[in-house]
Formats: structure tokens, sequence, C-alpha cells
């Protein structure tokens, strides 16, 4: 019996034991698997924020500095200018490009629905005309910038423009702070009425253009003598030097003469009606070969004439904006 109970004692015991052991490994594989969770979790990368206008990560600090609206002659409406300073926190390099692409977004209410605005908004020529070299390279150096790779520990001012759906409402600037969830932060909002705006510039072109539209109030018909007068020029006077200077101009301008040519052209319309006739096809006078002409000038006479009809022509243009007619012309003489 005692045999039995020490058996018996000896195999609960042993039983106890095996509980105890498989407890306690069940606690230490729990431990274990509680302090693998808690160093997973220390480990994953923190989360992105954008506070205050500044987006920052591990791999850079993306800074809103300011906006402008601007006209490009090129877009149908207005947009919307940004400029960001980009610090590079990697060992490697960083495309500024890719990281506005990807992580920065921008939208706009209308009176109807809230609208995702496009980031291609041409920009180029909205700080002056192209033929303003130095304000166009200079836009064309920061746009560069934007599609140069930045280099580890680096910063670079880099710039953004949107087409805007409007000038009312304010624009809400959003970044990409969980790209696994999609998940975008708060928005950062630019209120357009406090922004700068900068006119569509007027190039060289355009102002031309419209000097040369009249008014309503000064706009005068031209008169059929003008007009004529500039599709073929017959001289009515002979020996009118202005005549000869216009001639030769003609000649070389409308006719595709040399200059040989022209200035045979120029001192040899005054003969007979019939002789003008022979003008047509590209032909032209060699005075040279004519006995019957009412005047002659000599070349040093008709060289002086055209330097005089070109400054009067040069004048011209710088007050009014374009070329003057035949008839204008003449008239100074």
């Amino acid at each position: 019996m005692k045999k039995y109970v020490l058996g018996f004692l000896l195999v609960s015991s042993l039983g106890l034991a095996a509980c105890t052991s498989n407890d306690s490994e069940e606690a230490s594989v729990s431990a274990q698997s509680t302090e693998q969770t808690t160093t997973e979790s220390t480990e994953e990368e923190p989360e992105a924020t954008f506070e205050d206008g500044v987006f920052d990560n591990d791999s850079f600090t993306l800074t809103y500095e300011d906006a402008q609206i601007i006209n490009s002659p090129m877009e149908d409406g207005p947009g919307l200018y940004v400029t960001y300073t980009l610090k590079n926190k990697l060992d490697e390099n960083i495309n500024p490009q890719e990281i506005l692409d990807t992580v920065v977004i921008a939208t706009q209410e209308n009176d109807t629905s809230e609208v995702d605005l496009p980031n291609n908004y041409y920009s180029l020529d909205a700080f002056g005309p192209e033929e303003d070299t130095d304000t166009y390279n200079e836009q064309v150096d920061k746009e560069n910038a934007v599609s140069d790779d930045l280099k580890p520990g680096k910063e670079v001012e880099i710039v953004n423009s949107f087409g805007l759906d409007n000038k009312e409402n304010p624009v809400q600037l959003q970044m990409l702070i969980d790209p696994e969830a999609e998940e975008y932060s708060d928005p950062y909002e630019i209120k357009l009425e406090d922004l700068e705006e900068i006119p569509e510039p007027e190039g060289e072109e355009k102002a031309e253009t419209e000097e040369e539209t009249p008014t309503e109030e000064n706009e005068e018909p031209e008169s059929n003598e003008s007009t004529e007068q500039e599709e073929t020029f017959v001289p009515e006077e002979p020996g009118v030097d202005s005549d000869i200077a216009q001639r030769y101009q003609d000649a070389i301008e409308n006719k595709g003469m040399s200059e040989d040519e022209a200035y045979d052209y120029a001192n040899a319309p005054y003969i007979d009606e019939d002789a003008e006739e022979e003008l047509e096809g590209g032909e032209y006078y060699d005075y040279e070969d004519e006995d019957d002409f009412d005047d002659e000038i000599s070349e040093e006479e008709a060289e002086a004439n055209i330097e005089q009809v070109e400054q009067f022509r040069k004048n011209f243009k710088e007050e009014n904006g374009r070329e003057p007619t035949s008839g204008e012309i003449q008239s100074q003489w």
C-alpha cells in the first residue's frame, strides 16, 4: 500500500513537473512574442508629418515658402506659382520632380465641386516675355533645379505651378504621409487674396500689334490711292528724288531684284507709258541703253536719297510702331 502511494505520488510529482515546465515554456514564448512585437513596432519608420507648411520624413524635408498668382500667355487662365525649399536627408540622391509628382497635391473648390489642380502650368514666360532673356533664363534655371537630382545633405529652392480653377476660393495643399494606406495630411490653406498677382507679360510682337490697331475713336478709313500705291508704285512727276528712292526700295522688297537691278529700275521710269509694260516678267530697264530719259541722277545722289528714305522709315516706325506707306514717304518731300 505504501509502495502504491509512493508510486502515485511520484507519478503525480512528475506530471506536476511536466505541467510546470509546459507553462514556463508557454510563458517564455509569449514573452518573446511580446518582446518581438514591441521591437518590430519600435523599428517601424516614424510617420511623416506636415505641419505649418513643413513636410518631414526620414528621407527629406519639403518646406513651403510662398506662392504667387501668375498669368502665362500660353495658358487660358491663371496659375499658382509655389516655391519650396527641399533638403535631402539620405545618403543618396533624390529627384525633386518625383517628390512633387508623388507627394504633393493641391485642390480647390468651385460652386459645384472640389477640383484637383494640375501641376503642369506653363510658367517660363509668366514673369516676362521670351524676348526678356534674363528673366526667361532665370525661370529655365528654376525648372532645371526641379528635374536635376539633389545630392545627399544638400538643399535647393524648387518651384511648382498649378493651374487654378478660379481666383476666389483658397487652395488646399496636402502631402502624402502614408503611401501604403494612401493617407494624406490635413490641408495647408493658401488664401489667394493674400498673394501677389503677376500680370500677363506683353511681348514686343503683341505691343506692336496693339499700336497698329486703331481705336474706334481714332480709326481713319484708308484711301484707295494709298492702297494702290502700296501695291504698285508709279511716279507721277519725273525727276522727283523720293520717287526714285521709293522705286528702288520697291524693287528690292517686292520684286526681288538685286541692288544693281533695282538701281537701273529706279532710274529708268521716266520715258513713256508703254515702256512700263516691259517691267512685267521680272525685266528691268538698263538706263545706259535708253536715249529718251527725261531725267537721270547719279549713283551717289540715288544712294543719298535712299539713306534719307531709310532714316525716315526708321523714325516713323519708332514713333508709330509700323512701316510707313508709300504715300506717307512721298509726303515728306
